[in-house]
């Protein structure tokens, strides 16, 4: 937590606008797929891994150096 609210005063700081929001469990998860024009709807995150995402930030930079930095 300290690192997300140490990039948020950074951000402020720098006059940067930016917002961000946490993300639900995988298990709310739902995979929507079209095959043959026939729609499959699963459970579950879209593939098997370890790894999930908790959230995400979006950044309005000026520049792709600019968000990198």
């Amino acid at each position: 937590m300290a690192a997300h609210i140490a990039l948020g005063e950074r951000l402020r700081a720098d006059g940067v606008s930016w917002s961000g929001n946490p993300l639900l469990p995988t298990s709310t998860a739902v995979s929507v797929r079209v095959c043959g024009g026939v729609k499959q709807v699963t459970d579950g995150p879209f593939a098997e891994t370890k790894e999930q995402l908790s959230g995400y930030y979006l950044v309005d930079a000026t520049s792709l150096e600019k968000a990198l930095e």
